[in-house]
């Protein structure tokens, strides 16, 4: 394989195992609020166990894309000249 591709499914399979863990944490802490994105993601793929786990995963980056741009683009530091 290419290195670029080695290095994609790297990241791929590290924000699985993310998302793994954080459902699984939110499982145990959270009870009822981890049902909503697991039975939408059943709800947009054809197969259970994709559409559990991709519902999950998605869950999990717009989360992930929220903080970051809540980090970095609302909370801009003042620019001295």
């Amino acid at each position: 394989m290419k290195s670029w591709a080695l290095a994609i499914s790297g990241v791929l399979l590290a924000t699985a195992e993310i998302a793994f863990f954080q459902g699984c944490l939110a499982w145990l802490s959270l009870g009822y609020t981890i049902y909503i994105p697991f039975i939408g993601g059943r709800t947009m793929f054809p197969s259970t166990l994709e559409g559990g786990i991709m519902g999950l995963l998605i869950t999990t980056v717009v989360i992930a894309l929220k903080d970051l741009y809540a980090e970095f683009v609302l909370n801009d530091p003042k620019k001295t000249n």
